[in-house]
């Protein structure tokens, strides 16, 4: 079970847990594919919510929150993040840094987010 620091994240959700990227659409989601992954303790893994704002996931007591030190997510560092994955399916296309500018970033992350569930 998650412990949610001062609120939720604004779902769909993007995670890198030690190269492996994970996304859910819901809460529910969200912790069973966790449940399904083995967290180092005292790690912290990073996170980016559909608005582009950071999260950090705390293995010891599963929290997740919105207190960290990295700035909004671009969606060139998303792209990037989730193209450089190891569980990515190497059959598939890599998602392309192109025409970034006339994408908007919600765009850009649920496509990735479709890429990755």
């Amino acid at each position: 079970m998650i412990k949610y620091v001062f609120r939720m994240p604004v779902f769909p959700i993007i995670m890198e847990l030690d190269s492996t990227v994970i996304a859910a659409r819901s809460r529910q989601d969200l912790e069973k594919k966790l449940s399904g992954m083995i967290l180092l303790p005292s790690r912290k893994y990073g996170g980016v919510d559909s608005t582009g704002e950071a999260w950090d996931l705390y293995a010891d007591g599963m929290m997740l929150s919105p207190l960290t030190l990295r700035s909004r997510a671009t969606k060139l560092q998303l792209i990037r993040l989730v193209n450089g994955r190891k569980n990515r399916n190497q059959t598939g296309m890599p998602y392309s840094e192109k025409s970034l500018s006339v994408k908007t970033f919600k765009r850009v992350f649920e496509e990735l987010v479709n890429m990755v569930v």
